[in-house]
């Protein structure tokens, strides 16, 4: 599932549109392999709505569920800081 899944990713992110994100990180759990995270930016708040009510996000997010062994979950987040440590 995890190479399904990182392909996916990445063809995904080749696909990007206008108005759609603007950075996405693909995390895999070291202590449990088969667990991922994905973090979505958006340069705005707006965007991001947007982005969301759009069918083919919905659709991305169908396919994407397909892979999983589980519903996958959202979480809506502010920024609050972001830095370059090196």
């Amino acid at each position: 599932m995890g190479k399904e899944l990182a392909e996916h990713h990445i063809g995904e992110a080749q696909k990007l549109r206008a108005g759609g994100p603007s950075r996405r990180v693909l995390l895999r759990d070291r202590d449990n392999p088969d667990r991922y995270l994905v973090i979505v930016h958006f340069d705005s708040y707006e965007e991001a709505m947007r982005n969301s009510e759009d069918p083919a996000t919905t659709e991305m997010a169908r396919r994407i569920a397909a892979l999983c062994t589980r519903p996958p979950s959202f979480t809506d987040c502010d920024l609050m800081a972001e830095d370059e440590l090196r």
